[in-house]
């Protein structure tokens, strides 16, 4: 929008970008009917202003020539606060502690859903992001889903925010900033989306991925690689390496280093690409066609490390290609691969470290119980 809107007592401004001039000031008098603490407002396609007392809701025309009661509240149940979406929706909060969706046209109340036990909490702000109406309390953060089938709470024992006590909420660049009494906090969530045969995606199964230095998504499949791209969110196959295996040798491991996108295959081996994908290097391995591969890391003092189910561990000096074997009588599963260098291995149950002194790995000695 090109202006702000600014929220007293009983009184509302509304402001240019700049913050210098205000395009019209509505002072709420006090009267019988509309109560002079003002809790929220909104605008309403710039023809007028929606707001919201302690009891009701209204749309008053710009040129104060008009007031219309879109809702009022029920019994001893007060309006602690407003928002609304896009969608011409007003969302508000009670000191019943409900969030009440309304209609911005006919003021009827579609959806009610409890936010908490009254005694106990007072809500100060609401706001929409990510998909959920988040509201601010002094007990916390609530979100609540748009179905309005539930109600989750965050606070300073389950989160790592500063304080319970929620000042402000805004949305801003994705993210949700969160005011407390003793600090900033943000929240940055993103939601999820399916990619499969059912949304159109070319694949149901998922079994690696990665993001190669340009920001290129690959996604390894029983059936082949896939890239996504960014702006479409489209799934597209790289037929050139596609040819090179069969369906009975998926992609199980997928990494990227540098300009080179590495490829591990159940009993396949290991390829990599340079740039565009267009030539495939196939790097000196013993049993390469029996290669069962599980997992590819890329360190930048030890060289590349391959895991495999059924020979081991294998690591590639970058310099000379030599390849040294460890540990070949174990089936590996997964490596990790640290910001310090540290590298684990996962075997069975049991974990591994590599100890660059000795060039050996070392087991560690972690239990795990029964859950």
């Amino acid at each position: 929008t090109d202006y702000f809107i600014l929220v007293g007592k009983n009184s509302v401004a509304i402001l240019d970008s700049n913050l210098k001039e205000a395009k019209v000031q509505l002072e709420i008098e006090s009267s019988d009917e509309v109560a002079t603490r003002i809790v929220g407002a909104v605008s309403h396609n710039q023809d007028g202003l929606i707001f919201a007392t302690q009891t009701d809701i209204w749309l008053q025309s710009l040129d104060k020539s008009t007031l219309q009661r879109l809702y009022r509240s029920v019994g001893n149940e007060t309006i602690t606060s407003m928002n609304s979406n896009q969608d011409g929706e007003i969302y508000l909060t009670t000191s019943l502690n409900d969030l009440l969706k309304i209609s911005m046209m006919t003021g009827e109340v579609s959806k009610r859903i409890s936010i908490g036990e009254t005694s106990m909490m007072n809500v100060t702000d609401l706001e929409f992001y990510s998909g959920y109406i988040w509201i601010g309390t002094d007990r916390g953060l609530i979100y609540v889903d748009n179905q309005f089938l539930e109600a989750k709470a965050f606070n300073t024992k389950n989160t790592d925010l500063f304080n319970n006590h929620i000042s402000y909420l805004y949305t801003a660049k994705n993210i949700l900033w969160v005011g407390t009494y003793q600090g900033l906090n943000i929240l940055h969530l993103s939601p999820f989306k399916t990619y499969n045969e059912k949304t159109g995606s070319p694949f149901t199964d998922t079994l690696s991925f990665t993001e190669s230095e340009d920001n290129q998504i690959y996604v390894g499949t029983s059936d082949g690689l896939y890239r996504v791209s960014d702006d479409s969110e489209i799934h597209t196959e790289i037929p050139r390496v596609q040819k090179i295996w069969d369906s009975e040798r998926p992609v199980m491991a997928i990494s990227s280093y540098q300009d080179e996108t590495w490829l591990g295959l159940w009993r396949g081996g290991v390829l990599y690409f340079e740039g565009d994908l267009a030539k495939p290097i196939q790097p000196p391995l013993p049993n390469f066609d029996e290669l069962a591969v599980t997992s590819i890391v890329h360190s930048k003092s030890t060289g590349t490390w391959i895991a495999t189910y059924n020979a081991g561990l294998l690591r590639i000096d970058r310099d000379t290609q030599e390849v040294s074997r460890y540990m070949n009588r174990n089936a590996f599963t997964l490596l990790i691969l640290t910001i310090n260098e540290d590298l684990f291995a996962v075997s069975g149950e049991d974990l591994y470290m590599y100890r660059k002194d000795i060039d050996q790995f070392s087991l560690l000695e972690v239990s795990f119980d029964s859950t």
